[in-house]
């Protein structure tokens, strides 16, 4: 079943869901959201953000585990965030 972290952020929302594995050291501070990504080890995993849940794009792609930094997250009002792999 994917697991979905949620938190507010000082003026708006962070999302996090993902899939296979799951999300540790998550948090948003200095206008940055970041988290650590702790799939299954080795595995090619892409960062998709969204302000809507409809419209997706990719801002990285990384092999587990790795730790993604949003730093485009400032002024952003409600950002969500999902691994696939």
């Amino acid at each position: 079943m994917p697991r979905r972290l949620d938190e507010q952020r000082p003026g708006g929302f962070a999302g996090l869901r993902l899939g296979h594995g799951h999300a540790e050291g998550w948090g948003y501070a200095n206008n940055q959201f970041q988290f650590t990504v702790t799939g299954v080890p080795g595995y090619s995993y892409t960062i998709l953000a969204s302000t809507n849940l409809t419209d997706w794009v990719s801002l990285y792609t990384g092999t587990s585990p790795f730790t993604f930094t949003d730093t485009s997250a400032s002024g952003i009002p409600y950002r969500f965030y999902r691994a696939v792999h």
